[in-house]
């Protein structure tokens, strides 16, 4: 049975506050002037557009809109449906409706779900009310499982009832969900009280589905929140929510919540009807909705004279071109003696520079840190031309190599292809990336006059660039985006081979630091998030699972049985998805066993390597600097009885900048 909606909310009930939250007290907790509060900016701007209203103002003999009918009937029949990775989903316009329109997602399902087709002008008219013969005929399709056709388009202003819809009006005045009175004609329209009284017989007929859930959060300022969902509360316990903010790292894929304190509580509805929740924070955040945790001064992490020694060594060491090397640690304790090669890669006498094992990078980062203590001129030189050797060594394309100047000869067949193929394989590319964010980003530590703003938009550039070649070399199988191979080349885009052991494949482990850096580009485009979601699909579909992987096993196996676990091989065949196992002599095996000992025992053939990613991308997506609401518990009940879905994370989206 379904409950008569009680305009009245218990506030008492809604200032509860779990213990232990470090949240405001109850006493603390102010309630919310709703009517002052939504005549002020921002939040009247959100009243005019139906993102939050005052309870009084929704009357129950309102007359329905098209777009409050969908998300009712999308909540009902359990039609809604749950992203599979946050925050990645690809937004479209719905008809004529922008896709950056807060209930574009009513119009996503509807559309999805097919039980209604629009008007013969193309238009779905989301606004306008719904009459009662529209309401009959989406309700009989979808008791029946049937979908709108395009041949039962009408128009907007049709003046009557067509033969072919007169099934699912003697469906519903048959089973008695409607009546015929007023009518079905083009005026009669639905009017919210006789929606009600159709949902309490409807309700033996085909019972609600799903459950409660949030279905956005917004900041329409640095410190209001909108908490809008899928249904209607008598009553809210805010026991059952938690407002919180991300610090910790996504590289470490480690959110850690820290509860926000609230300050004051209103509680409203949006033109759909249903609930929403507006809260005001203690803390700022900023312009993008997103909160930072206040640091304190950062202070120097080593010895500073040491390191201002070492710093002095490592610039002896580094190259014309501006780059370093990998494997001279012994090396780099010590001045350079000017005669000596200041690299062990070599193409004939020409020194090369790497970004291999996080050469170059590491460097560039430990001058920058002792820059910023000392603000000595010859250090910050010293890590613009690092910087300088990074852009240059950058292919046209966006990609990086592993090494520059091009490593060995194509024509004296010393030609050393890997290295000079763009370079995924031990994060290479990624880790180069990486570091020009966080100087673009000015984060620590580069924090400071380091650059201009002028080398700021070149670095920006290179940085943009890098993602459009990542996007284009995804390798696709059979129209499917699947993930990367550990080497591509810089013009086709193609996946290339490595090591004599290291072919052409699709990488199980090259692949997730790739991912990781798609998924926190802020306001990705479609293509990226494409992208993403392509190889997150592709690292489910890859997985082994009930099998177990042995690296170096002393019993000779290497793949055994566990159905706890779950496996990725590290290169997959690219077309038959078969495991690709090598030794030094080059031939592709799928079998481990049938590889030589030396091979099968010092490389890993196989890992878990996307498992924390998948489940990261499956409960929050990125999260750095982001505010989530979480529901922790399931005591409120929303007017149809239904519970909150727990242990479920909404981030919030900025609209403080948006008109």
């Amino acid at each position: 049975m379904v409950k008569g909606l009680s305009l009245l909310l218990v506030i008492a009930m809604i200032l509860v506050v779990p213990p232990g939250y470090g949240q405001a007290k109850a006493t603390d907790i102010a309630e919310m002037d709703m009517g002052k509060r939504l005549s002020e900016e921002p939040l009247k701007r959100w009243r005019d557009a139906g993102l939050i209203m005052e309870i009084k103002d929704l009357k129950p003999n309102r007359t329905m809109t098209r777009v409050e009918f969908f998300a009712l009937v999308n909540h009902w029949f359990g039609l809604e449906e749950e992203d599979r990775y946050k925050n990645l989903k690809v937004a479209e316009d719905q008809w004529e409706v922008a896709k950056d329109t807060w209930y574009i997602s009513v119009l996503e399902t509807a559309q999805k779900a097919g039980y209604v087709s629009g008007y013969r002008d193309g238009t779905i008219r989301a606004e306008e009310p719904i009459t009662r013969w529209e309401a009959a005929v989406i309700l009989g399709r979808l008791l029946q499982g049937s979908s709108a056709k395009d041949s039962e388009r009408v128009s907007a202003d049709r003046s009557e009832v067509p033969d072919w819809s007169r099934s699912y009006i003697e469906q519903a005045q048959k089973t008695g969900y409607m009546g015929e009175k007023p009518g079905f004609g083009p005026k009669h329209v639905l009017k919210r009280n006789e929606m009600e009284a159709i949902l309490e017989k409807l309700a033996d007929i085909r019972p609600i589905q799903g459950s409660a859930k949030v279905v956005r959060v917004d900041a329409v300022d640095t410190d209001t929140l909108i908490i809008s969902l899928n249904s209607p509360f008598d009553q809210i316990d805010l026991n059952d929510l938690r407002f919180m903010a991300a610090t910790g790292q996504w590289a470490n894929l480690s959110p850690d919540f820290v509860d926000l304190t609230i300050t004051e509580v209103g509680i409203g509805v949006n033109r759909l009807g249903n609930t929403a929740i507006v809260l005001k924070t203690a803390e700022k955040l900023d312009e993008n909705g997103k909160y930072r945790l206040p640091q304190p001064e950062q202070e120097y992490p080593g010895n500073l004279a040491q390191d201002r020694q070492k710093a002095d060594y490592l610039i002896s060491w580094q190259m014309d071109h501006g780059g370093w090397t990998k494997s001279m640690e012994e090396e780099y304790q010590r001045y350079w003696d000017g005669q000596e090669k200041r690299s062990k890669q070599l193409n004939g006498e020409v020194e090369l520079g790497s970004i291999d094992n996080d050469a170059t990078i590491k460097e560039i980062r430990f001058i920058a840190g002792v820059y910023r203590e000392t603000e000595e001129e010859v250090l910050k030189q010293s890590v613009q031309r690092g910087l300088d050797f990074l852009l240059t060594m950058q292919y046209p394309s966006g990609g990086f190599p592993q090494v520059y100047p091009k490593r060995g000869n194509e024509e004296n067949g010393s030609f050393v292809g890997y290295s000079n193929y763009v370079t995924f394989n031990d994060d290479a590319m990624v880790q180069a990336m990486d570091l020009i964010k966080d100087v673009v980003e000015q984060k620590y530590p580069f924090d400071n006059d380091i650059i201009d703003d002028e080398y700021r938009e070149r670095l920006q550039k290179s940085y943009d660039k890098g993602v459009d070649y990542i996007v284009a070399s995804q390798i696709e199988v059979d129209d499917h985006l699947t993930a990367w191979c550990a080497q591509h080349d810089p013009v086709t885009y193609e996946p290339r081979e490595g090591r004599a052991y290291e072919h052409p494949s699709i990488s199980g482990k090259e692949s997730i630091p790739i991912v990781k850096l798609l998924m926190a580009l802020p306001d990705s485009s479609d293509e990226v998030k494409r992208a993403a979601n392509g190889a997150l699909e592709w690292f489910e579909e890859a997985q082994v699972k009930g099998v177990k992987y042995i690296h170096a096993d002393p019993n000779n196996v290497y793949f055994v049985d566990d159905p706890q676990a779950g496996t990725w091989y590290r290169f997959y065949q690219i077309g038959t998805h078969l495991p690709i196992f090598s030794g030094r002599d080059g031939v592709i095996k799928h079998d481990i066993l049938e590889i030589e000992e030396e091979r099968r025992n010092g490389y890993r053939w196989a890992g878990e390597w996307p498992q924390s990613l998948l489940r990261t991308a499956e409960k929050t997506g990125y999260f750095e600097e982001h505010v989530f609401v979480q529901t922790m518990k399931s005591t409120s009940t929303n007017r149809y009885g239904q519970r909150f879905q727990t242990d479920a994370y909404t981030r919030a989206d900025s609209l403080i900048n948006q008109q």
